[in-house]
């Protein structure tokens, strides 16, 4: 990913994720070792950021995505390079799953 330019983020909050449901796809770039000790989202693709680019080259660039990971930096480098791939709809969850374990469950 080419960092001379690089693309603003979307950042949205676990509370939003949570609030869509199923309307998006969920992609957690954590390697497969992290999510088996922090579990990924119910229905989250699995995708490390190693290979996310491209596995990503065969996705609808139309497709609304959320990138997770366990704090929200290696999502934001991975929302940022699909940005640049020319997806146009990527958002990186604020403080990754971290945030979203601690964030409070609608009743």
């Amino acid at each position: 990913m080419p960092s001379e330019h690089p693309l603003p983020v979307r950042q949205v909050t676990p509370a939003w994720v949570r609030s869509q449901g199923r309307r998006l796809r969920i992609v957690d770039v954590r390697d497969h070792d992290e999510v088996a000790a922090l579990p990924a989202l119910p229905g989250a693709s699995c995708v490390p950021l190693a290979v996310l680019e491209q596995e990503a080259a065969r996705w609808d660039r139309e497709e609304a995505l959320v990138l997770v990971c366990r704090s929200g930096r290696r999502s934001d480098r991975g929302a940022a390079s699909l940005l640049q791939m020319g997806f146009c709809d990527v958002a990186s969850m604020t403080g990754g799953m971290l945030a979203y374990e601690g964030s409070p469950h609608d009743a």
